[in-house]
């Protein structure tokens, strides 16, 4: 089963993966970035929205822009 909707890798896809570029593990691709500056902690971007959040902010956000359907438009009048 794929961890995320749209990215439907599974298990055995990314072992595959691994395999193809002649590694064990994700600890073993990353082995030669050295210890001390690998990150380890939480990334401080905002948390995942729902599909449906997802949705609901960007209908919001597309709200926002200017459109000819709701605001007269005279570009390219005069123009032959």
């Amino acid at each position: 089963m794929a961890t995320f909707r749209y990215l439907p890798m599974t298990e055995d896809d990314r072992q595959a993966m691994l395999q193809t570029i002649g590694v064990a593990s994700e600890e073993e691709l990353f082995s030669d970035v050295p210890e001390n500056i690998r990150f380890k902690g939480e990334l401080n971007v905002e948390k995942t929205l729902s599909e449906h959040e997802l949705l609901a902010f960007l209908s919001k956000l597309a709200k926002k822009n200017v459109n000819t359907n709701d605001t007269p438009s005279f570009f390219g009048r005069g123009c032959v």
